[in-house]
């Protein structure tokens, strides 16, 4: 649209408009697939920079790091697209002004051309803020979740899982291997406590569960079942808030216990003591004998779960975990236990041998990528937003110079010439904020249950969202500004 006058020139003289419309649309569609091929040369570099990244995972994070080509060749079709449908539109409009009109107008006599500009820059603005607000929230749950209680302290343990199942072993085999690898791992230097369980926190999803009842009331809790050896909740540290934990005499040879947890508790002895309650699973009975402060069992986000402790000499799994508690957060023992493990017997396999805040680490990894992926494309869209607005005031200025002249001729102050500039900057990046921010809080709320109990609407993040675009914003619109004062008002109304 800046070419119509040099396409009214180029019709008067007798081109045709198939011709000029083909010549326009070309150019157009040069800009779009060099544009294009520039972004496939940034994904395959982008791709290289993920695979270079270091993910710290006990188990090694293997994938093809490389540009989907079936996405790529999606992406150039639509960039292709959008330069067709958004260079015939304008070529078409310049071709069917009147020529006559177009060639009496002088610049900046047409500020409707400039709608469909300032209608992009504010979506582009507008798109920015929505994904740095979801960004933004996203960041700060996961800061919200390296201080959240989980109920239990997975800083200084370590865990290693063995599976006897795959080598057949009997549960007396099964029963005597894991003893002689709980008095092993205790052997170990730096051990304070050890432990052994079927199931590690926020690992893996519990195999085992089902509803829970009691003779006493008539509710139902469903949840959980977790086997245990003594010393568990000291090992893994939850602590014990009524009654007591496992120890030796609770054998294969007592009467079954159980030990639950707050929510077991709240749901079938609310405001009672349930020491020496009994707890009904099908047609199995224990009795309990304490009650164990409510943990994250299988995501850092979820409410409180039911979960109900069996002493592992009572519950045999041949799956099981063993729990080191190292003496001042300790030190890397994975090679340690490979060579218990292999001690014992060669041909069991072992795995998540190493850190417990390692197994976290998975849990936190597709949200931290998330958050990252999603932070990069707001800068990205902040970028585009502020050259765009740089763009576009730079072409304003320029179609308002004759105006601008005759007011600096006039005698206004260069003050005022910028402020105009900026005023109508600003006032564009205002409009994209107004119309982001809702969408942006929007998002927020969609993704609530990721936030870890964060509010979406966060001020802190609306705060930030609006001084960094209104900095750009304000950065984009001085320089025209300036330029805009330093016009000379002759050389201005000399050009034809």
């Amino acid at each position: 649209l800046t070419r119509s006058h040099e396409v009214a020139v180029r019709q008067a003289i007798g081109a045709g408009r198939t011709r000029l419309v083909t010549q326009l649309l070309t150019e157009t569609l040069l800009l779009f697939a060099v544009g294009g091929g520039v972004g496939v040369a940034l994904a395959f570099w982008a791709t290289r920079v993920v695979g270079s990244l270091p993910i710290t995972l006990d188990a090694p994070l293997t994938g093809e790091y490389a540009p989907d080509m079936r996405i790529l060749l999606v992406s150039l079709s639509i960039t292709l697209t959008a330069g067709m449908v958004f260079g015939l539109a304008p070529a078409l409009r310049a071709t069917k002004a009147d020529v006559a009109s177009v060639l009496r107008e002088e610049r900046g006599q047409a500020p409707g051309r400039h709608r469909l500009r300032k209608a992009f820059l504010v979506a582009q603005v507008a798109g920015s803020v929505v994904l740095m607000g979801g960004s933004g929230v996203l960041f700060r749950a996961l800061s919200r979740a390296g201080s959240m209680d989980l109920g239990f302290e997975p800083e200084g343990v370590h865990v290693a899982t063995v599976n006897l199942g795959i080598q057949q072993y009997s549960e007396e085999e099964g029963r005597a291997f894991f003893s002689r690898l709980l008095e092993g791992g205790r052997a170990l230097p730096g051990v304070e406590a050890a432990a052994l369980t079927d199931f590690v926190f926020l690992a893996s999803p519990p195999e085992r569960g089902g509803a829970f009842s009691t003779p006493d009331t008539d509710g139902t809790a469903f949840g959980g079942i977790f086997g245990v050896s003594p010393e568990f909740f000291e090992t893994i540290g939850t602590e014990i808030l009524e009654g007591r934990s496992f120890d030796a005499t609770d054998g294969i040879d007592t009467a079954p216990v159980a030990i639950v947890n707050e929510r077991v508790a709240g749901i079938l002895w609310p405001g009672e003591s349930l020491l020496g309650k009994t707890l009904q699973h099908g047609e199995l009975s224990f009795t309990v004998i304490g009650m164990a402060e409510d943990s994250k069992y299988i995501s850092i986000g979820e409410p409180p779960l039911v979960g109900v402790f069996l002493p592992q000499a009572q519950d045999y799994t041949p799956t099981t975990s063993l729990l080191l508690r190292m003496r001042g957060g300790g030190r890397d023992i994975r090679r340690q236990v490979a060579e218990l493990v292999r001690g014992l017997d060669p041909d069991v396999p072992l795995s998540d041998n190493g850190p417990h805040t390692e197994l976290l680490g998975r849990q936190l990894l597709p949200r931290r990528m998330a958050a990252t992926f999603g932070g990069i494309l707001g800068l990205v869209g902040l970028f585009l937003a502020s050259v765009g607005l740089y763009g576009l005031l730079s072409h304003l200025t320029t179609q308002r110079s004759s105006e601008l002249a005759i007011r600096i001729a006039l005698g206004a102050q260069p003050g005022s010439v910028r402020r105009s500039v900026v005023r109508t900057g600003l006032g564009l990046v205002a409009i994209g904020l107004a119309a982001g921010l809702p969408l942006a809080l929007g998002l927020s709320s969609l993704i609530r249950r990721f936030l870890y109990g964060l509010d979406p609407v966060d001020p802190v993040i609306i705060a930030a969202i609006i001084c960094v675009i209104g900095a750009i914003g304000l950065a984009a619109s001085y320089l025209p500004a300036l330029r805009a004062t330093r016009l000379d008002p002759v050389a201005v109304l000399r050009q034809p």
